[in-house]
């Protein structure tokens, strides 16, 4: 049996041409309709992972709920490890023994899209000087940890930022110091919030079931972002100005200001839920 997420014709070809018996995959096309044992329609207009699930009906899985269907990721012991240790040493409120405090968020700026994105013409990002504007509003805020994180995809980004906003306490570099994706998510797993751009780390912070503020510009978040209470995605809008076909060109255009007050709803609101349960034991 295979079980094929591709789409193209020859796609169904192939897996026809190899002599699998049960061949499931979607029937987006007459050739795969033919050609498959198992043809599964093929509905783009729905979460990724929702959309991917379906091919389990091909093989007599009843249909989960999108809500349910969330990916789930599992952190590797010598990464949380790792990260437990970059905490400790570099954390100013983790030293002071207030890491763990209701009225605490830790912070993760991740300002970085995949290159490949941007090789495909999607481009995604948030310009440099919206990153340091809101890092900027941030470090003002005594009870807030800035962590600022990228990998080697980001580096020209990175510098840029931290060229140009000021040095503080509260503001950390995790850059250099995340090798990998499992160390990404084992420091997005200590943190309180994740604010990036539609990227791998917006699909490991939902995976780590992880409050997260996400900023979209030419795709949709419906597709990529399950339904969820601490999942927020925030979306430009195009104007007369700045019409879909060229707002989709320049990334992100979302204002500072927006995307500081929405993290600070989302912080706030998470707080009081947090002190709630406290009381309530």
């Amino acid at each position: 049996m295979v079980i094929s997420s591709g789409s193209s014709p020859p796609v169904a070809a192939l897996l026809f041409l190899s002599g699998i018996k049960e061949r499931i995959g979607y029937g987006s096309n007459p050739l795969a309709r033919a050609l498959l044992t198992r043809a599964v329609p093929l509905d783009r207009n729905q979460y990724a992972a929702a959309m991917y699930q379906d091919l389990t009906s091909g093989i007599g899985v009843a249909k989960t709920p999108a809500a349910q269907c969330i990916p789930r990721a599992v952190l590797k012991p010598d990464s949380v490890a790792r990260m437990a240790t970059f905490i400790r040493t570099h954390s100013v409120t983790a030293s002071n023994g207030t890491a763990n405090s209701p009225d605490f968020r830790r912070i993760i700026i991740h300002p970085g899209t995949s290159r490949l994105a941007v090789e495909k013409g999607i481009i995604k990002t948030w310009s440099t000087e919206n990153w340091v504007a809101l890092i900027t509003k941030l470090q003002q805020s005594p009870n807030i940890e800035i962590i600022l994180a990228g990998g080697p995809d980001d580096e020209v980004i990175i510098k840029e930022i931290s060229a140009k906003v000021t040095p503080s306490d509260n503001l950390l570099s995790a850059v250099g110091d995340t090798k990998s994706l499992a160390d990404l998510a084992a420091l997005i797993d200590v943190s309180g919030i994740l604010v990036c751009v539609d990227s791998a780390p917006m699909h490991l912070a939902v995976a780590l079931n992880k409050p997260l503020v996400a900023l979209f510009g030419p795709t949709d978040e419906a597709k990529l972002l399950p339904p969820g209470r601490i999942f927020k995605a925030l979306r430009d809008r195009p104007t007369s100005e700045f019409p879909r076909q060229l707002v989709d060109g320049l990334g992100v255009l979302l204002q500072p200001d927006i995307v500081y007050q929405s993290l600070m709803d989302l912080s706030r609101e998470l707080t009081d839920q947090e002190s709630r349960q406290v009381d309530s034991r």
